[in-house]
């Protein structure tokens, strides 16, 4: 997810309009109609566009992803803490549940 002034793309690549803000502050207008933007708009789409690309996996474009370059891939030993880390976390959680 990414948010600028008065747009917003979920997880699944859909794009909001939150440039004003709604009474419940989760129901924002669904954006269909790309060339009806604003142009502030437009330009945090294309800044927003620019970033999220810089980011995304190599099979959608992303030219720093783990997958393109094998430099930026977890160690052994960072992946390990992660698993150690994740673990401590569901005993932690498994605790407090009971």
């Amino acid at each position: 997810m990414v948010r600028s002034a008065n747009l917003l793309r979920d997880g699944d690549g859909n794009w909001w309009d939150v440039s004003k803000v709604t009474a419940n502050l989760d129901n924002f207008p669904k954006i269909e109609d790309f060339d009806a933007l604003t142009e502030a708009q437009q330009k945090e789409k294309a800044t927003l566009d620019h970033v999220l690309n810089r980011f995304a996996r190599e099979d959608v474009g992303g030219p720093y992803s783990f997958h393109e370059d094998p430099s930026m891939k977890l160690s052994e030993r960072e992946l390990e803490k992660m698993k150690r880390k994740a673990e401590n976390l569901r005993k932690h959680l498994e605790e407090l549940e009971n």
